[in-house]
């Protein structure tokens, strides 16, 4: 299968069409049908859409290739990119290889020095790397340096990477992309010397001038960095670090977005050696795993809880593999956790649970073996052999049953499901998301379901428990409600006041879904982990929706002129030149018509709702010939209320001097003045009776904007433009003939009249002399 005019490396997304020969199209059986049928896209509606990723070979470059190896006798190791796990970096003593399809093929990569001198070895002897979307970061003694997808050079530039001092080199685990930090990008890439921890990001551009690490924590001389590693939450970062004074090793976390590094506590690990590796696990409080090459401890939930991984009694892992060392550790989506040992010995546990128990053992001590998680979230063993490397799939499943066997495994539950399977969710104000969770058990067991979450006060959440019992089954539903319920209505005349709770109260939440009680037998669902993003949805907006009977006309005049007594700015008449793409069409309405704006809210094309909020208008060049039919008095206003006339104060912009940071209801009894409440009423709403109404004296071209002020409807700057031309008022050249037809009548009539009354007068005198 090819794609053109794609390139090679990016992922294509194939959408399967699938035929019943039985009941398909003739067209469809022939292979010429352009759209499905009925019967095609009601079978259409099950299969999912798959990811394929196009590989491609290395790009040529230059005559030098220098291998990128491990130092001798070293065990590999592997990184892979979170977002797409297909694509990996594989690091031995034997060289550096790339996948670009999880191993279904690979390739040595190597590098042209450049302008590096030549290794005395032959090869480049590296610590470790991180994968790019367009490069390699590789760690050579105690610097950073670069190799691009394109030429393949091996690079080192201070402005770019760090050139001295580099202990360490760390990457992202969890994808980061669909996280809803709007418009900025997270790290991918931490890198520290002894005192100082720096991030970086997904793509490293060469060519430009800019720094691609910055830094992002700087401490003292007295305390050193031990190892540093992304956080529990998608946003937050976490650094290990140890004072000179002390024997005890401490955790700094911060929210990348905040900056601000806080000291949490650690289990005592007196006597403990480092160098020590870190994990935090994907959670929505801080949870995370430490180890060093003998022993693992993990803490939960904000550390309010830390244990030692244990086998039988023992937390040294090291004893129990016959003295060797921890290798590496990997965990998939449904947490279920692998500690792989120096000589190949494997122990399993269900993170969560303090006890490991040991796997079947399926390589010999001294061969190199490395354990990887494709995208299907399976285990691969790669084992480095004679004839290159080895690829197999590891049955976990099959082996954890087989470890289980004659011991004391039992799940507390047969069945846990959600629907809370969306990476991300947004809520604006007066919005509410439910979803439900289920949690099946044996009888007696008294199960349940917990939803952890971190920013206790950006949301609401309320529960309900129904509770069902048939035949030594117990069933417990939840169903939770999730909502934002603060009132940023301003009372005091303070709009900073409520700039402030309105920023307060955007934030990012991360919830998760958890049986009260796991064992290590458990199957877990793969999403437990959701973010909800508080604040204004991604492309919403308002649209003024065209009523039917009234007709929109596009492309009808180029440019019109408004009368310079019409404009509130100006007394000079004003050519205006339409913008069809940004006005849109002209609702032509006729000028005895009163008119309101019927508003709809948007996400890009979906529709949400329709706008019951209120609003504000005004014409965008000035007119002034338009009015209210609505007085504050009319509208059962308490004191008076907001007009044009008192928020355009300051020489302030229309779309800057009124909107939801300033707006004050007239429906609140806030003990002011009583006011004038025969001025106009100047803000609309749907279920009001308050229209626009026209000029009679001339027919116009009015281009409205219009706003939606309403302080809790929100969080998003909702506006939008629609323009009205009214008609029906006769022009000059129209009621000349009129008005001559209307004078040549009256004069008809006039003489008419006094014919009539001549007559008559003679005709009187006529019988008077007749009867005399």
């Amino acid at each position: 299968m090819s794609i053109r005019n794609s390139p090679e490396h990016d992922p294509q997304t194939v959408k399967i069409w699938i035929i019943d020969p039985d009941r398909a199209d003739e067209a469809e059986i022939k292979n010429t049908a352009m759209i499905p049928s009925v019967v095609s896209l009601l079978l259409l509606k099950n299969p999912i859409q798959h990811v394929f990723y196009m590989t491609s070979p290395e790009k040529p470059y230059g005559d030098k290739n220098v291998s990128l190896c491990l130092p001798t006798g070293s065990r590999m190791s592997i990184v892979w990119d979170a977002c797409t796990p297909h694509r990996a970096l594989l690091l031995s003593d034997k060289g550096t290889f790339i996948t670009k399809n999880a191993f279904l093929t690979y390739e040595e990569i190597k590098v042209d020095p450049g302008e590096l001198l030549m290794p005395a070895e032959g090869y480049y002897v590296v610590s470790d790397a991180v994968l790019l979307e367009n490069g390699s970061i590789f760690h050579i003694g105690d610097a950073l340096f670069w190799r691009d997808n394109e030429e393949g050079i091996l690079r080192r530039n201070p402005m770019k990477l760090l050139v001295e001092g580099v202990k360490g080199l760390s990457f992202r685990t969890q994808c980061a992309d669909y996280y809803p930090l709007l418009g900025s990008e997270l790290a991918t890439v931490l890198a520290w010397t002894d005192h100082e921890l720096y991030k970086g990001g997904r793509a490293l551009d060469w060519k430009t001038n800019s720094s691609y690490m910055s830094n992002i924590l700087s401490l003292p001389q007295t305390t050193t960095i031990l190892t540093a590693a992304f956080g529990s939450h998608l946003a937050s970062l976490g650094a290990l670090v140890m004072d000179t004074d002390s024997v005890q090793p401490s955790l700094l976390i911060c929210y990348e977005t905040e900056g601000i590094w806080k000291t949490r506590t650690l289990l005592s690990t007196n006597g403990l050696q480092g160098p020590f590796q870190m994990l935090f696990i994907s959670a929505a409080l801080e949870t995370l795993l430490v180890w060093n090459k003998d022993t693992m401890l993990y803490s939960f939930h904000n550390d309010s809880e830390w244990r030692y991984l244990r086998i039988m009694d023992s937390s040294n892992i090291s004893q129990e593999a016959s003295g060797s060392h921890i290798h590496h550790v990997v965990m998939d989506r449904s947490r279920n956790m692998l500690v792989k040992m120096e000589n190949n010995v494997l122990f399993f546990c269900k993170f969560g649970m303090n006890k490991l128990f040991r796997l079947p053992t399926w390589n010999d001590p001294g061969r190199s073996v490395v354990l990887y998680i494709n995208q299907k979230e399976q285990i691969i063993m790669l084992t480095m052999l004679d004839g290159g490397l080895h690829v197999q799939k590891y049955p976990l499943k099959m082996e954890i049953r087989s470890a289980m066997r004659g011991e004391v495994h039992s799940c507390p539950f047969i069945g846990f499901t959600h629907n809370m399977n969306k990476p991300a969710y947004y809520i604006d104000k007066e919005e509410v998301i439910e979803f439900w969770a289920q949690i099946v058990y044996h009888e007696g067991k008294n199960m349940n379901v917990t939803l952890s979450r971190n920013k206790d006060h950006v949301l609401q959440i309320t529960e309900k428990t129904h509770f069902e019992s048939v035949r030594y089954l117990d069933t417990t539903n939840k169903t939770f409600t999730i909502y934002q319920d603060p009132d940023y209505r301003d009372t005091t005349n303070n709009s900073d006041l409520i700039i402030k709770d309105i920023r307060n109260s955007s934030d990012i939440v991360t919830m998760e879904l958890l049986p009260t009680q796991i064992d290590n037998s458990c199957n877990l669902p793969k999403n437990q982990i959701s973010h909800f993003f508080v604040g204004c949805p991604p492309n919403r907006h308002i649209r003024v929706i065209k009523p039917q009977r009234i007709p929109c006309k596009m492309h009808v005049f180029d440019s019109y002129t408004i009368p310079g007594f019409v404009l509130g700015n100006s007394s000079k008449d004003l050519t205006v030149f339409y913008d069809w793409k940004s006005f849109g069409c002209v609702l032509r309405i006729h000028y005895k018509d009163e008119f309101q704006p019927d508003i709809e809210l948007y996400d890009g094309e979906t529709f949400v709702r329709s706008v019951d909020a209120n609003f504000i208008v005004w014409e965008n060049f000035h007119r002034k010939d338009y009015y209210f039919n609505m007085t504050m008095h009319e509208a059962a206003c308490l004191h008076e209320a907001q007009t044009w006339t008192s928020m355009l104060v300051d020489e302030k912009r229309p779309e800057e001097a009124w909107g939801p940071n300033n707006y004050r209801s007239c429906f609140v009894d806030n003990s002011e003045k009583l006011g004038n409440l025969d001025q106009p009423y100047e803000i609309m709403n749907r279920s009001s009776m308050n229209y626009l109404t026209f000029s009679r004296e001339n027919s116009a071209i009015y281009v409205f904007n219009v706003k939606i002020v309403d302080p809790n409807y929100s969080f998003c700057d909702l506006h939008a433009v629609f323009a009205v031309q009214t008609y029906g008022i006769p022009e000059l050249d129209q009621l000349l003939p009129l008005y001559m037809l209307l004078s040549q009548s009256i004069i008809s009539l006039i003489i008419l009249c006094i014919s009539f009354y001549g007559y008559t007068s003679i005709y009187r005198d006529m019988l008077q002399k007749k009867c005399v």
